[in-house]
């Protein structure tokens, strides 16, 4: 049996999970608990795109998550660099508030009418009067989850509707270039030449197809834009691809990496032995796991303006991509959005950074060591402005 765990989780969690794994599996199929094996969710990926692509090399897959993206980057045969951060899909409903997220409330009452109107005595409004219920933004990712559900049995196209809206498409589009952002400094910070491969992963990946409606060509030449932007000449063309179905995906990978002998104790050790953090204080400064002692949460505090330029470096950076890849003709969005985006760069980010750090020490102590990038709390900050001020408007009109 393989099972597969996020980069991000903790090896106390880790080892917890594997106890109850190895449990399960005395009780129903014996003793033989090295048949238990873990594997990283993020490293999965890579064997399942290298099984179908022989000699793949120079990959790196992006997993997006509810609450995490891991990132696996593969090189000369073997991966050779792995990160995590908290900022999966579900930030992009405002989870970190204790009060629903409009762009949740914005839709709410339009699916509940809908709902009535399907049939009054359906099971789904039972289910979404529960949802309701919860507490706080708690509620929110599972709402968002619900409304998609809705569009799989044929009842209301979420996705659609947030696709047909140019302020939420700049949203995803916005949170999708963060991430790219990050990520292709990170490999270029350390060491690495430019990806052949960008392969996306996990349940989150599907916003993509809110972002790009199943246009392989805009998806392909958009993420070619912005590693051209960062890697300079040195950038190749670019093969990207996401997974029509994330998780079979996953389980196809780790059957072909246990086929290959991937997947060990000391296997599991080498993964964590290249974990890298692009701190986010600039765009090269790289946290290897040797070097992780030399950045805790009580050196950081002097550093948090740095971090608030980063995110202003990446805002001007987004601002320019309409430059060569104009937004209004492969995404109709227009300069008024960008702008809208734009004026919540100065608005309490510093907060959100404040926010992600105590979340991040939260159980630790001061001297601790930083457990993942600084940059995507003001990010989060950013968003959610962003996302009130256009619900607002979007409201008034």
């Amino acid at each position: 049996i393989v099972w597969f765990y996020p980069h991000s989780m903790t090896q106390n969690l880790q080892g917890e999970l594997e106890k109850i794994w190895k449990e399960c599996y005395v009780k129903y199929f014996g003793e033989d608990t090295l048949r238990v094996m873990p594997l990283v969710e993020a490293a999965a990926p890579y064997w399942y795109f290298k099984q179908r692509n022989q000699g793949r090399d120079k990959a790196v897959n992006i997993d997006i998550g509810g609450g995490t993206v891991d990132v696996a980057y593969a090189g000369d045969g073997r991966l050779r660099l792995v990160s995590s951060f908290r900022f999966g899909a579900n930030n992009l409903y405002w989870v970190n508030r204790p009060i629903r997220n409009p762009l949740i409330n914005f839709y709410l009452q339009k699916v509940e009418k809908i709902l009535e109107k399907w049939r009054k005595d359906d099971p789904l409004i039972q289910v979404l009067n529960s949802l309701k219920k919860k507490e706080g933004g708690n509620a929110n990712p599972d709402l968002a989850s619900f409304f998609f559900t809705l569009g799989r049995r044929g009842i209301y196209n979420f996705a659609e509707e947030l696709r047909a809206n140019a302020p939420f498409r700049l949203l995803f589009l916005a949170y999708y270039s963060a991430i790219l952002y990050h990520v292709f400094h990170l490999l270029k910070a350390s060491g690495f030449s430019s990806p052949r491969y960008v392969s996306f992963s996990g349940n989150g990946s599907r916003i993509l197809d809110i972002i790009f409606g199943g246009n392989s060509i805009t998806f392909q030449s958009f993420t070619q834009q912005v590693a051209a932007k960062i890697y300079g000449d040195e950038v190749i063309q670019l093969n990207v691809e996401k997974a029509s179905d994330p998780k079979e995906l996953t389980c196809i990978g780790g059957l072909q990496a246990l086929h290959d002998g991937q997947i060990s104790s000391d296997r599991d050790r080498e993964v964590r032995s290249i974990e890298s953090i692009l701190l986010g204080v600039d765009s090269t400064t790289v946290l290897t796991q040797a070097q992780r002692g030399q950045y805790t949460y009580e050196t950081v505090e002097g550093m948090k303006e740095q971090v608030l330029v980063e995110v202003q470096r990446f805002v001007e950076f987004f601002m320019s991509l309409d430059a060569i890849y104009p937004f209004d003709e492969y995404f109709g969005i227009g300069r008024k959005e960008l702008e809208l985006l734009k004026s919540g760069a100065d608005r309490d980010l510093d907060v959100y950074l404040n926010d992600g750090i105590r979340s991040a020490e939260r159980g630790s102590k001061s001297k601790d060591d930083v457990v993942e990038t600084l940059f995507f709390y003001p990010i989060q900050g950013l968003l959610d402005h962003y996302t009130q001020t256009a619900v607002d408007i979007m409201a008034k009109n």
